[in-house]
């Protein structure tokens, strides 16, 4: 079964992740993630995101789907999915951010469409206000981020 943890930032995604392979071990992530390629690309992400990073994230994360299909391992964890993109790029579009116009997210919407019919399960972890926002590479430490990003996820989870 291959299964993915959405949500915004700092919302125990990883941490479930970790305790759910110490109940599971035959579950894995997948060797190569989305965070490989923000850090070898040197992306901006977040707040700090454009155009060009939410694609090659958006590329990565359907890799990932891909990888995880063809692969032997038929127990497949991911941190993130096609759906974090498509929330995190309607941030954008909504703050107005150059690039993100309605036939960008159109694209990656369906794009990321494609991508979900290979995932069995999606699991949305919203934010908690007993879950703090901790400092970590990469993390966006707004605690407004968080909660607008929260926001979208529910409006995403809600409307499917």
């Amino acid at each position: 079964m291959r299964i993915a943890l959405i949500g915004a930032q700092n919302t125990g995604k990883s941490t479930l992740i970790e305790e759910f392979i110490k109940a599971w071990p035959m579950y894995k992530r997948p060797e190569k993630t989305y965070r490989d390629i923000i850090k070898e690309q040197n992306l901006n992400i977040n707040k700090e995101g454009d155009k060009t990073s939410q694609k090659a994230i958006l590329n990565a994360l359907v890799d990932e789907v891909q990888l995880a299909t063809a692969s032997d391992n038929k127990h497949i964890i991911l941190d993130r999915c096609t759906v974090d993109n498509i929330a995190y790029s309607l941030w954008h579009y909504a703050k107005d951010t150059t690039g993100f116009t309605t036939e960008f997210i159109i694209d990656c919407k369906d794009i990321a469409a494609i991508s979900l019919k290979y995932i069995d399960v999606i699991f949305y972890v919203p934010a908690r206000k007993e879950i703090p926002i901790t400092a970590k590479e990469g993390r966006e430490l707004d605690p407004v981020f968080r909660e607008e990003i929260d926001n979208i996820f529910d409006s995403l989870v809600e409307s499917y």
